[in-house]
């Protein structure tokens, strides 16, 4: 990211279904110009699933940000479960058990950070955009990336850290390993 260009970031609120989580999805996305539907697509199928597991599998969502950076969208889901997600091996004609591992697909990287009141899985798919005005709705900050990295935007940042279980993973393309 050019240090002229803006870091956008939405503190929305905490969606109870994954309609809303689009919605939401759908107003920061109009503020930042995305330049390709495929990549879009790709950003509202990650929202729903990611929305739909904190619903179906840790009792709803307790917090749900989105931030874009240069060529970036980091989406992060909060709940109040401590499970790590899991990629559920069943038969294709039985329904469920494909969402993680198309979040992990679609995903240039996904890291899922436990605290002692939940977890919070970060999301950094490829999105270009334009630079521009900051989406109208929910609360935004602009500036310059904090981190300086061109590639990161991370509307997590303050929310999560290391695990003081030890717990932190990144999963990368679908690769899963502890982080050194």
């Amino acid at each position: 990211m050019h240090a002229t260009e803006a870091e956008h970031t939405l503190l929305g609120d905490n969606p109870t279904t994954a309609e809303r989580a689009r919605q939401i999805t759908r107003e920061f996305l109009r503020g930042i110009g995305p330049q390709d539907s495929a990549e879009v697509d790709a950003v509202m199928i990650v929202v729903s699933e990611l929305v739909t597991n904190a619903i179906q599998h840790a009792d709803g969502v307790t917090g749900f940000r989105l931030g874009a950076a240069a060529d970036t969208l980091t989406i992060c889901v909060d709940d109040a479960s401590r499970e790590q997600p899991h990629t559920r091996h069943s038969h294709p004609w039985e329904p469920g058990g494909f969402g993680w591992p198309l979040v992990q697909r679609l995903s240039e990287t996904v890291r899922v950070d436990t605290r002692p009141d939940g977890k919070t899985v970060r999301v950094m798919l490829l999105l270009a955009h334009s630079p521009g005005p900051a989406p109208p709705h929910g609360r935004t900050r602009h500036g310059p990336g904090a981190t300086g990295s061109p590639r990161e935007a991370d509307p997590c940042r303050g929310r999560t850290g290391p695990a003081q279980d030890g717990s932190e993973r990144w999963v990368v393309r679908g690769l899963t390993s502890p982080e050194s």
